[in-house]
């Protein structure tokens, strides 16, 4: 196959893709139908088109949410909040959206709030809205099973509409995350966008966030298949099973062997994710009646139709900083381009040069959000002193000076199956040299970004060290 031919397999079971020093690929799927196209392009930029022509073109996203977001698992409480917000416009950095984790919840309930550390969560979302900012808020599918009797509507719906996965008895099937004992909608039944849309315009009534942050949706499971384990049989335990980084195939999600509507988690898994941004999506549409935003952890071929993603925990580390390239580049590919990294690292202890670098890079990430975790400090700009301020100031403000290229990109990615951000083989697919460069990429056909992706010591040591090796010859 020539070099700017592709092959499109796609597999709803778990599989294993191998890479082969011949050089080829090997795929081991261990069931379902084998589905194959073939692109000819001949171009790179002509193969993506041709590719989200089957998948579906991505969709088109609000222009604020285009803008500079901010999370951190771990404010605590709506004023903690408010003050990163007020910090913010303070210093005159640019900020279009703000976020929280599922700190927000009361112990850890969908569609719910905390009324203590969040009572004046309301308060704050009306005061985005006068200041034409936005807020965003994450909901994870585990519906809790284990509380009391009329209090928690999200469980008592989905028990009325018959929409939970079954387990290989027919019962619902319970798992645990992170509100404890947990059920899961199956968004594959005729009955869960209603189901959903119920739930999420009843919390909209309460608060009216403009997207959703749907996360754990592979589905992650906090135990292995269910509380009470899964049958022996070839879906739970099959003859060859491929690296999914567990003992069994159902490490940390539900059972192969549970039932869906449309067929059995063996069948299904690699899709949840996929229908979950369909009815999350679908119920924005119906209660805002206007675009909205929904990000994702787990995507399938035809997620960009529906939202974005963002591309996990990742860490403070200058590696991480690096990988984000390729990770955003390739969801371009994909048929995602509304797609980021969180901006100075989820996980870890970042540092002021670090933070900065990464927000240099970030700006240009076509979904671009700053986001810590729980035990990590904060490190929205406002955090760093002046001279690391002022930079991550300059380069929001070109960011938005750009929006109206961005925008347009987007436009052109909905209406003509094009990329958003794209490696520099796309524009030269003649010049062999640029298939291996991932630490530039391009917006359009037109914008280069070439970011510091090393600490600056490391510079002036690789310097110094070419300084003494020219003095030697």
């Amino acid at each position: 196959m020539k070099m700017d031919n592709r092959c499109y397999f796609i597999p709803t079971v778990c599989t294993d893709i191998v890479l082969q020093p011949a050089p080829a690929i090997t795929y081991r799927a261990i069931g379902g139908i084998m589905d194959f196209y073939v692109f000819l392009g001949p171009t790179p930029s002509e193969v993506i088109s041709q590719y989200l022509d089957v998948i579906g073109h991505p969709y088109m996203p609000p222009y604020w949410s285009l803008g500079f977001h901010l999370c951190h698992y771990g404010y605590n409480s709506s004023e903690a909040t408010a003050e990163v917000v007020n910090n913010m416009r303070k210093f005159g950095i640019p900020q279009d959206v703000q976020w929280n984790d599922i700190d927000y919840m009361r112990d850890y309930l969908d569609f719910t709030v905390d009324p203590v550390r969040y009572g004046t969560l309301p308060a704050l979302v009306d005061d985005l809205h006068q200041h034409g900012q936005h807020y965003v808020m994450i909901t994870d599918p585990g519906i809790s099973s284990v509380q009391p009797a009329g209090t928690y509507l999200p469980y008592e719906d989905g028990i009325e509409m018959d929409v939970f996965i079954k387990n290989s008895t027919g019962q619902n099937l319970i798992g645990s995350v992170w509100p404890g004992l947990t059920t899961f909608p199956d968004f594959s039944h005729p009955n869960a966008t209603a189901y959903w849309t119920k739930q999420v315009a009843r919390f909209h009534s309460q608060l009216p966030f403009d997207g959703l942050w749907t996360d754990m949706n592979e589905v992650s499971n906090f135990v292995d298949g269910s509380t009470e384990g899964c049958p022996d049989n070839n879906l739970d335990y099959p003859p060859y099973k491929p690296s999914n980084g567990g003992e069994v195939l159902h490490k940390k999600t539900m059972c192969m062997s549970a039932k869906t509507y449309s067929s059995t988690q063996y069948n299904m898994h690699n899709m949840y994710g996929y229908f979950e941004m369909i009815a999350t999506m679908g119920a924005l549409k119906t209660v805002r009646k206007q675009r909205s935003l929904v990000i994702s952890r787990s995507t399938f071929p035809g997620s960009g139709k529906h939202g974005g993603h963002w591309l996990g925990d990742n860490k403070s580390k200058w590696m991480d900083l690096y990988l984000s390239i390729p990770g955003i580049l390739n969801f371009n590919m994909f048929g995602i381009p509304l797609v980021g990294a969180d901006i100075c690292g989820f996980g870890g202890v970042t540092t002021p040069e670090l933070c900065t670098r990464w927000t240099q890079l970030g700006a240009f990430y076509p979904f671009s959000r700053n986001h810590a975790a729980l035990v990590s400090p904060a490190q929205d700009p406002t955090q760093f002193e002046e001279p690391e301020r002022d930079a991550m100031r300059k380069v929001l403000l070109i960011r938005y000076s750009l929006l109206p290229t961005l925008y347009t990109l987007f436009w052109q990615a909905h209406t003509k199956g094009m990329t958003v951000a794209r490696p520099l083989f796309f524009e030269f697919p003649q010049d062999r040299s640029t298939l291996a460069i991932d630490k530039q990429f391009l917006w359009g056909s037109f914008l280069l970004i070439s970011p510091t992706l090393v600490e600056v010591k490391l510079i002036v040591a690789q310097q110094q060290a070419g300084v003494r090796k020219r003095e030697l010859s």
